[in-house]
């Protein structure tokens, strides 16, 4: 379960079964999960998950593909790269999976990367959150501080449940359902896409 849909049931406990369930868990586990729990459940930060890939500027197209390649089998798919700093770690560009798969090995990260990302605060309300998801067509909106640095992701379908609990207009939940399937159906190009290049190259997939 991604950490983020974990931290919402927790949410919704009494504080003492909360407690107690995560004191069940590892130590990253309930860490993680604490600091969701921070957020309050109506902004970026409640709603975002933390799990998503990050590598450095320095770092190449090869290096990369082999974190890609480790991932646990239980790891959230994967849409983009994200590309940090390596003195301040803040997030200074995203790489998408069709530019990484069309690099040479060699190639570092800082040649390619796309350095306008659009970004938004933790504690951005939600509904905001979902409606710039919409207006630039993303599938997954990186959230970070006040200093730049990268905390998590809110995707997609998170916002398409904003939506949907939020509006009573249909007209917007019509509008809002067409941007949705036109982002689902690049994301299903851009998967099959990486997987037959991921295969031609000899990598397997994850």
């Amino acid at each position: 379960m991604d950490p983020d849909d974990a931290a919402d049931i927790i949410r919704d406990l009494p504080y003492e079964k909360a407690e107690r369930l995560l004191r069940l868990m590892g130590v990253d586990d309930a860490a993680e999960i604490r600091s969701l729990l921070g957020y309050k459940d109506d902004t970026a930060g409640g709603m975002m998950t933390t799990r998503f890939v990050s590598m450095f500027e320095d770092d190449t197209v090869g290096d990369t593909i082999e974190v890609l390649r480790g991932l646990d089998e239980d790891f959230p798919t994967v849409h983009y790269v994200y590309v940090l700093e390596e003195d301040s770690e803040k997030l200074t560009g995203i790489l998408s999976l069709r530019t990484l798969v069309l690099a040479q090995p060699s190639t570092v990260l800082s040649d390619i990367m796309f350095t306008d990302v659009i970004t938004v605060d933790p504690n951005e309300d939600e509904d905001e959150v979902a409606a710039d998801i919409s207006k630039y067509d993303m599938v997954a909106l990186p959230v970070v501080d006040e200093s730049g640095h990268m905390l998590g992701l809110v995707t997609v379908d998170d916002a398409i449940e904003v939506i949907e609990d939020s509006s009573e207009d249909e007209k917007a939940i019509d509008t809002f359902g067409k941007v949705v399937l036109a982002v689902a159906a690049g994301v299903i190009l851009l998967f099959l896409y990486t997987l037959l290049v991921l295969h031609l190259a000899g990598v397997s997939s994850w």
